[in-house]
């Protein structure tokens, strides 16, 4: 994995930290220690630790690992301020130095829960998310540290003896014993460091990182190699790094481990990722720099990205366009092949005017068979017209090939002509308007009137009433108009009054016609009309 700029800095400074410390602690040419030295390497070394913690903020992308991360770093500062106290400021009054040393362990029970519960998000999405009942490890860390905490009221991690009484005096050379509680720490210490190796080689494994964990398996190996044989001589100089010192390097050593072998995604290595991908992009830091820069990246400016925030600009050419967004610590911005969408959108174009001419070749032959359809019920409108006045338009066609050769005749011919051809106009007029089901009685009021009219040319005196309206059936109306013509047609002479009467009754609609010749009755007829029809 490669690491970047600011990484390799940090590890830089880290370096130096770590010699800078062990250098304060060789002893000089006479002998005598350094004054003041514990508080030299407790800065060196805090150097060393809060560098590392600001790597983590910038480089951890889970929030949960980076917080639990960030927490471990401040008890290590912790504990080395507290190793300090024991060192440096030995003078100290018994309740003073007693609480120092309960304090000394209150980082050693809360380090280890904190960092099994990240090792849980270990090879995890971002989208992923752990049981949040694994937080009780962290919360029986707390208890326990209380407990240390509170030893004088219990007396369950270390008992003094006697002659010392119930609280004794800050010596670590005194003699105590020590309780359950101290076995239980330890116990419970080895088992969290234990099970987070666990998750993290079954993440490992899991994700195809295992062979990436042999530097992680070289500092596990050395952890468990060098910090047994502290205090007993194994290594000649172990004074020159502590114990608590050389414990949090090593830990440092063992996240970044897990860091370079990729089983914690962190915000680094772009190196890599720019060789293993055809992406084009990189980073603006906070002050417009550019950082992280694939090699293959368009040369853009650092207005250009802040414009393309909102919107993605169009580079010059036509043919890329810029995207950017605002992340921690400054800018992410990126290129798109705007080559592929040009072909498509060419394409999409030519598709929409074949398309075009498509749907207007449909519209044509839509309206086409629109035309056919309104033609053929046209044709059948005529076809049904002629088979129901077919006996009148003979009469019609007779009338005006046979004409009399007398004026009278001539005359009253025509008039019968005339007659005719009303009622087949009106017929047909009923028979349009009745296409939807219902006609208007008014309009076979208009129609058995014009044909009294035509009656009255004839000599026949005619009288017409309607006071009915609303809309009756259209098979009841021309029914009712065609029930009419017949009357008058087969009236053997012609009648000398006509009397037409269309009247509401019950609900309906009654027409009544009859027929007088010579002041007597001929013919009278009632019928009904069906009437309310919506």
């Amino acid at each position: 994995m490669h690491l970047g700029k600011e990484a390799r800095t940090a590890y830089a400074v880290m370096t130096l930290g770590v010699l800078m410390t062990a250098f304060l602690r060789l002893p000089l040419n006479d002998g005598g220690p350094i004054e003041g030295r514990n508080i030299f390497t407790f800065t060196s070394m805090s150097l060393v630790i809060l560098t590392w913690m600001r790597l983590t903020h910038y480089r951890f992308v889970r929030r949960e690992v980076l917080l639990c991360f960030s927490v471990v770093a401040v008890l290590f500062v912790v504990w080395l301020f507290v190793q300090t106290l024991k060192y440096e400021f030995r003078e100290m009054l018994p309740t003073q130095g007693r609480i120092a040393w309960y304090s000394y362990y209150v980082p050693i029970v809360l380090a280890p829960p904190l960092i099994f519960v990240a090792s849980l998000f270990a090879g995890l999405r971002e989208s992923e998310r752990v049981d949040r009942r694994w937080a009780a490890v962290i919360v029986a860390g707390v208890v326990m540290a209380l407990l240390f905490l509170t030893n004088d009221l219990h007396h369950l991690a270390f008992r003094f003896p006697e002659d010392l009484g119930p609280k004794g005096e800050y010596d670590p050379a005194n003699n105590h014993e020590y309780g359950p509680l101290f076995y239980a720490v330890w116990i419970w210490m080895a088992a969290m460091g234990v099970a987070a190796i666990v998750v993290l080689v079954w993440r490992g494994v899991r994700g195809g990182f295992l062979r990436r964990l042999a530097g992680t398996a070289v500092v596990i190996v050395a952890m468990a190699s060098v910090l047994p044989g502290y205090g007993r001589g194994w290594w000649g100089h172990d004074d020159l790094i502590k114990f608590s010192e050389a414990t949090c390097l090593f830990i440092i050593a063992f996240i970044e481990s897990l860091v370079v072998a990729g089983i914690f995604p962190s915000n680094s290595g772009y190196e890599a990722m720019w060789e293993a991908s055809s992406l084009r992009g990189g980073f603006v830091d906070g002050k417009g720099g550019l950082t992280d820069v694939s090699p293959n990246a368009p040369t853009v400016t650092a207005e250009q990205i802040e414009s393309a925030v909102a919107r993605p600009l169009v580079l010059e050419g036509g043919n890329d366009a810029l995207v950017a967004h605002h992340v921690r610590g400054g800018t992410a911005f990126w290129v798109r092949d705007l080559t592929s969408i040009r072909v498509l959108r060419e394409r999409l174009e030519d598709l929409g005017d074949a398309l075009a001419g498509e749907q207007a070749m449909l519209t044509a032959e839509n309206e086409l068979a629109r035309g056919r359809e309104a033609l053929a019920q046209r044709e059948e409108l005529y076809a049904k017209l002629f088979s129901n006045t077919e006996l009148q338009l003979h009469e019609l066609q007779w009338a005006l090939e046979d004409i009399p050769d007398g004026d009278e005749e001539f005359i009253e011919g025509m008039h019968r002509a005339a007659l005719v051809a009303v009622y087949i106009k009106r017929y047909a007029n009923l028979m349009l308007l009745g296409e939807g089901g219902a006609v208007d009685v008014r309009e076979l009021a208009r129609a058995l009137g014009e044909t009294a009219e035509h009656l009255g040319d004839l000599g026949v005196r005619t009288e017409v009433c309607a006071d009915a309206e609303g809309l009756v059936q259209a098979e009841a109306a021309l029914g009712a108009y065609a029930a009419f013509w017949r009357v008058i047609e087969e009236t053997e002479s012609v009648p000398s009054e006509v009397h037409v009467a269309i009247v509401p009754a019950d609900g309906a609609v009654e027409l009544s016609v009859s027929f007088e010749a010579d002041k007597r009755p001929v013919l009278a007829c009632a019928m009904p009309l069906a009437g309310d029809v919506p």
